[in-house]
């Protein structure tokens, strides 16, 4: 944990800390709580699953899961809306479910939308969903916004579909070009 509080030493009040599910929970949970007191926003993609990621909710801002995780963590049917609400009913600020060809769902302390994404020829999921959380955070942090609105689970969407649209991991990801023009629409 030292080396990541001296990652984090130089973050200031509202920069963002993204965590996925591939540390220890402990691990997890000093990073989100050294965050908290540090007045970090913290954004949790808790993919692997690991079943006691759901003593963390607390200490998460932004939750970003797909339905299958969803789903896992909430017993809850396939409705998005339930599962968010199991979420924050827990303590999570702002949830995330992205729901494949069915669009994305968020559920903030503002709204509660869902959103289309682009229809598109599935080549190979890989890597969509790594896509799409990065892109989000991009259009937010490109708005200096804290929350997700619409804007950034369309541009998200569509970053994603391009990626599913190719094979590959790392080669499938939208280019650099890509990326500008979906972040400028």
């Amino acid at each position: 944990m030292t080396d990541i509080q001296q990652a984090l030493s130089t973050a200031l009040p509202g920069d963002v800390v993204l965590q996925q599910g591939n540390f220890s929970v402990e691990k997890t949970a000093a990073l989100f709580r050294y965050a908290r007191e540090h007045q970090l926003q913290t954004v949790f993609n808790p993919s692997p699953v690991k079943p006691a990621f759901s003593e963390l909710w607390p200490l998460i801002d932004l939750l970003v899961v797909n339905r299958g995780e969803a789903e896992y963590f909430t017993a809850t049917s396939d409705i998005p809306a339930e599962a968010a609400h199991y979420f924050q009913a827990a303590g999570v600020a702002s949830v995330v479910i992205t729901l494949g060809a069915d669009g994305v769902y968020l559920a903030s302390p503002q709204q509660h939308i869902q959103v289309a994404t682009p229809r598109c020829h599935v080549v190979d999921t890989t890597g969509a969903g790594d896509t799409f959380l990065a892109v989000m955070l991009a259009s937010m942090l490109q708005r200096s916004a804290s929350q997700p609105e619409k804007i950034d689970l369309q541009r998200a969407g569509q970053a994603a579909a391009i990626t599913i649209g190719r094979s590959g991991t790392f080669s499938a990801f939208p280019s650099a070009a890509e990326l500008e023009m979906l972040l400028k629409n």
